[in-house]
């Protein structure tokens, strides 16, 4: 996202959940794995919430507020934080339960 903030002529990331490397996974052969445990549920709001996020500041630099949208990326690292957090926790779940 920060390469594409940079230079508005790179096409930016998928924006739908379902069509990023992670959401094909979650939405396919990770829901078929894990979509049962509570830990997995509880990623998809977070993996959302990474994408609305990415879609208001690539909003801002298609409105040529490109530093404004720079000056928000914190919120995109922490929303991309949480989801590391949960993926963890999925993680740790599935260490538990060998």
């Amino acid at each position: 996202m920060e390469t594409c903030l940079a230079d508005a002529a790179l096409a930016p990331p998928p924006l739908a959940v379902d069509e990023c490397r992670f959401g094909l996974w979650y939405h396919g052969d990770g829901r078929r794995r894990y979509g049962h445990l509570p830990e997995f549920i509880a990623i998809a709001p977070v993996h959302e919430a990474v994408h609305a996020i990415g879609r208001e500041l690539l909003a801002l630099r298609a409105a040529d507020r490109v530093a404004q949208a720079r000056m928000r990326m914190g919120e995109l690292h922490a929303a991309r934080d949480a989801l590391i957090a949960h993926l963890h926790a999925l993680a740790g779940r599935m260490g538990a339960a060998r």
